[in-house]
């Protein structure tokens, strides 16, 4: 029988890490869940992580908490100095659901302004086959399936799965060298007016690969005619050097907005 995890009392996380190193970590088999309010797994003040294994965890929130249902925050240290950093993270067949905020929440927000430039709080994250549902709905901050936010690299995305989500599936906010191969998502579940998948910030964003991007059943199959119609615009990217979309298969249709379902402006393809 699988392990739970959950957190006991109000506003603490199943798991936390908060300051100090913690490397070569593995979970696996089991459920991290949100009770109470708080996130399902939550880290900051200047944590070190690498080398971590996440494999087959169920990562389930609350949906009446504002709250993430996984969130990594790479800003300040609580001395309000120094920055946390993660790399060399491999997520394996996980799933992300049931928050009214976001599935995952990757954040370096220290880091998004000019004199920072140089500094990545995370890199090399690799996530296989991750579902993600049930996202979003019932606070004023978006419903993103995954969002990457401030200064990282080195991201790769493998089939993930998308059901349920009411804003972008994936946003990319100063993050580059980012790899997306397909992506799919169920059609009647993401009404809505974001972007499928969205990219900008005052920072320019380099090397963001969008390999295959199509609507599915709920089982996976692939969709065809009007079966595939998405109610919302596809793409929507700005201030991007080296982007390169692949197997966007999803159907032109008609939007009030200038641009229709792709809307892609100051970039370098």
């Amino acid at each position: 029988e699988a392990t739970v995890l959950e957190n006991v009392g109000t506003g603490h996380h199943a798991i936390g890490l908060y300051g100090g190193a913690f490397d070569r970590v593995a979970l696996a088999d089991m459920t991290v869940r949100s009770r109470n309010g708080g996130n399902a797994f939550y880290a900051n003040e200047g944590f070190s992580a690498s080398g971590w294994l996440v494999e087959r965890v169920i990562f389930e929130g609350e949906a009446e908490a504002a709250f993430n249902t996984v969130h990594l925050i790479h800003e300040a240290g609580p001395d309000g100095l120094g920055g946390s950093f993660s790399a060399h993270w491999t997520w394996v067949d996980c799933e992300f659901r049931s928050s009214p905020r976001m599935g995952i929440e990757i954040q370096n927000h220290r880091h998004d302004d000019a004199q920072d430039q140089t500094v990545s709080g995370y890199t090399r994250h690799l996530f296989v086959r991750p579902r993600i549902e049930n996202i979003g709905g019932a606070t004023a901050v978006p419903g993103f399936g995954m969002s990457l936010r401030g200064r990282g690299s080195g991201i790769c995305v493998i089939d993930p799965f998308f059901r349920n989500v009411s804003a972008a599936l994936i946003e990319l906010i100063g993050v580059s060298d980012v790899y997306a191969r397909n992506v799919m998502f169920v059609p009647e579940t993401v009404a809505g007016t974001d972007a499928l998948v969205r990219g900008s910030n005052a920072i320019p964003m380099r090397n963001i690969t969008i390999d295959g991007l199509f609507p599915v059943t709920d089982e996976g199959d692939g969709l065809t005619g009007a079966e595939q119609v998405v109610p919302r615009p596809a793409l929507r990217f700005d201030n991007v050097t080296d982007l390169l979309l692949d197997r966007i298969l999803v159907p032109l249709v008609d939007y009030d907005e200038p641009g229709g379902a792709y809307m892609v402006r100051a970039v370098r393809l």
